[in-house]
C-alpha cells in the first residue's frame, strides 16, 4: 500500500534458464489492468522497467528493503525479451489467494462464460470477390464487407433474418445462384475480412446481444440486433 511511482525495485528470477538472476528498475506506474496470455484480466499490477524476461514469471518483484511488494507474471514485448514493460501482481492479492488456498485446501476457479454463437459461415475475400463478380446484380463488384456463405437454421442468425446464399434449382438443370447479406460492421466497427468476423466473435459470450451492420444483394443496408446463443 505504500508504493511510490520511482520507488526502486528487484526482480529476481531465472530469465532464460540462468538461475537466480538479479535485475533492477523502478516502480513504473500502479493499479495497470492488463490482458493475460490465457485473455484473462490482471487487475491492478505494478508496472516496472526491471528487466523481466522469459523465466523470470513467478519471481518475486523486492523493494530496496527486501520486502516482496509482487510477483513477476508478464511483458509487452515485440522481440520476445525485455523492453522495460513488465508487470508484476501484488503481492497483497497473491497473499489473500495464498490464504484462501490453504483456508479452503483448494483453488477457486472462475467458470469463464461459454462462447458466444451466431450461426454462420463466412467467405474469405478472395472467395467473397470471385462470387460477386459472377453472380451480384449489383454494379458495384468491390462492396465493402464480408459475404454471409451459409446460415444455420434455427441459429441466432436466421432468427434475426440473415441470409445467406441460395441455390435455385431451375427445372432446365440451370441453376441460379442469390447472393445474401454482406456484414458490413460488428457493433459499429467495420469488418472486412474473414478474419475480422472470428476475432471479433472469438471474445464474445453466451446471452450477449450484438448489432450488425448489414447490406444485401441490391445494395440496401439495414441493422439488426441479435443475441448470442450457446453453440449446437
Amino acid at each position: 500500500d505504500d508504493l511510490l511511482v520511482g520507488q526502486s525495485v528487484v526482480a529476481i528470477g531465472n530469465p532464460f534458464g540462468l538461475d537466480r538472476t538479479v535485475t533492477t528498475g523502478v516502480v513504473s506506474a500502479l493499479n495497470r489492468d492488463i490482458k493475460g496470455v490465457a485473455g484473462n484480466d490482471i487487475k491492478n499490477c505494478i508496472q516496472t522497467d526491471a528487466s523481466i524476461n522469459p523465466g523470470n514469471s513467478g519471481g518475486p518483484l523486492l523493494n530496496n528493503r527486501g520486502q516482496v511488494i509482487g510477483v513477476n507474471t508478464m511483458i509487452i514485448t515485440t522481440s520476445g525479451s525485455s523492453a522495460g514493460i513488465g508487470f508484476a501482481i501484488p503481492g497483497a492479492a497473491v497473499q489473500s489467494a495464498a490464504d484462501r488456498i490453504i483456508r479452503d485446501h483448494r483453488v477457486a476457479m472462475r467458470q469463464r462464460p461459454a462462447a458466444g454463437w451466431l450461426g454462420i459461415q463466412v467467405a474469405s475475400h478472395a472467395a467473397k470477390e470471385a462470387i460477386l463478380l459472377q453472380y451480384s446484380n449489383s454494379t458495384n463488384q468491390q462492396q465493402a464487407g464480408v459475404l454471409v456463405m451459409n446460415v444455420v437454421q434455427g441459429s441466432p442468425a436466421a432468427e434475426a433474418g440473415i441470409e445467406g446464399i441460395h441455390i435455385n434449382n431451375n427445372n432446365n438443370n440451370n441453376n441460379t445462384v442469390t447472393i445474401g447479406d454482406l456484414i458490413v460492421a460488428i457493433g459499429g466497427n467495420l469488418v472486412e475480412q474473414e478474419q475480422d468476423v472470428v476475432d471479433d466473435f472469438r471474445s464474445r459470450v453466451v446471452g450477449e446481444v450484438v448489432n450488425l451492420t448489414l447490406e444485401d444483394a441490391d445494395g440496401k443496408r439495414r441493422i439488426v440486433e441479435l443475441r448470442l446463443a450457446g453453440k449446437r
